[in-house]
């Protein structure tokens, strides 16, 4: 909850991921939610601390959308930093596609599984299971060109090999996945929503498919495979998240409102 910690004529910055989903009807409500009704409670006292606020930071538009609408707080853009390869990188050789994703449904996996199994293309899934009866599920859907590999902390290797990155999430916040991908020269097939569409590039650093079906996948897929990406534009494309671009950013942001708050304070003192 924002607002906890008082300084005495300091600054306040708050960070904000996204609003609570569950909260504000984003996400379905949690079994204890759906026993008592805490929302009703809670929502009203984090919409007013929020409010409070003159300085808060989101890592998407997607989120200052959805920050403005639900809470009507106004709020800033800064991109979350993406760790980036210090050399650009080759052409991927085009084995398999890829997906690397905690392992949950709102993840929405059972889409490249599926999608995968019509087209008997090479899958690989990399990822922890936070959801065993879901990792179950999916398990049981999947064809013999299908492969789950569990966590991996060598994943360049991966990269090297891939035919693109499949991003079927819907509306994720931000997502540095895709990004990673690009930055290691792997063109992604995403969902057309959320934070994804300020990232990804049309025909450029990959492509997007518009409903949230196999057959719509089935087609991204065929289509991304017939499509020419140029690694360094991958790689350029993705330096503009790097860590040193939000650092600077970020920085900048906040000497800006340290002056400003300055000039504020002075003119009020005078």
């Amino acid at each position: 909850m924002s607002n906890l910690v008082r300084v005495p004529r300091g600054v306040h910055i708050a960070c904000l991921q996204t609003p609570p989903k569950n909260i504000f009807g984003i996400d379905p409500p949690t079994p204890l939610q759906r026993l008592i009704h805490y929302d009703t409670y809670i929502r009203p006292l984090y919409t007013s601390s929020l409010a409070r606020l003159r300085h808060v930071v989101v890592g998407s538009k997607h989120i200052q959308t959805s920050l403005r609408t639900r809470v009507g707080v106004a709020s800033t853009v800064i991109y979350p930093p993406v760790i980036i390869p210090k050399r650009p990188p080759k052409q991927p050789k085009g084995k398999f596609f890829l997906c690397i994703s905690r392992i949950v449904p709102y993840k929405h996996l059972e889409l490249p599984i599926l999608a995968a199994n019509a087209l008997r293309a090479p899958l690989k899934i990399i990822g922890a299971a936070f959801s065993p009866s879901y990792e179950r599920h999916l398990r049981s859907l999947a064809g013999p060109t299908v492969e789950f590999l569990g966590f991996q902390n060598d994943l360049e290797k991966y990269y090297a090999d891939s035919v693109a990155f499949l991003f079927p999430t819907y509306n994720e916040d931000f997502g540095i996945a895709p990004l990673e991908a690009t930055a290691h020269g792997v063109p992604v097939v995403a969902h057309w929503s959320g934070g994804v569409k300020e990232t990804v590039i049309e025909g450029k650093t990959g492509t997007f498919f518009h409903t949230l079906s196999v057959p719509a996948l089935i087609e991204a897929m065929k289509r991304v495979r017939g499509m020419r990406f140029r690694p360094e534009t991958l790689y350029r494309h993705a330096q503009t998240f790097s860590t040193d671009h939000f650092k600077r950013e970020f920085m900048a942001y906040v000497n800006k409102v340290i002056r400003s708050t300055r000039v504020e304070r002075s003119g009020r003192s005078g």
